[in-house]
């Protein structure tokens, strides 16, 4: 061991420490093509408000995805049209709405002052 220069053994370890690195990554060639992409320019609806009332929306994924709760829940939904579907919708949005409008805010000390009578 007294015979080993360090300098030597350091030089060593390191010309073999980077030898190693360099010479263990691989070149990977590209050896795919690109193929000219066409874009489609038609428009397409995605999803679209079909209906309003008052303040709520009723989409078209609306629709659908009550079909979906309904037949997840066991029901039949052959017999329904989606027309007949979205007259549902408008209606349970309808009952909503007008339920909103006819709400009475009653404060705590209105229903305090009806009770201690």
């Amino acid at each position: 061991m007294k015979f080993i220069n360090k300098n030597a053994v350091l030089s060593l370890c390191l010309f073999l420490l980077t030898t190693g690195f360099v010479l263990g990554q691989e070149i990977i060639q590209d050896t795919v093509k690109t193929k000219k992409t066409v874009v489609d320019t038609r428009r397409q609806k995605i999803d679209g408000v079909i209906a309003t009332v008052g303040d709520f929306n009723i989409l078209d994924s609306d629709i659908d995805k009550t079909f979906l709760e309904l037949s997840s829940q066991g029901n039949s939904v052959k017999d329904i049209t989606r027309c007949q579907m979205l007259g549902k919708l408008l209606e349970d949005k309808l009952y909503a709405h007008q339920a909103i409008q006819d709400s009475i805010i009653v404060t705590d000390d209105e229903v305090k002052s009806k009770m201690e009578e």
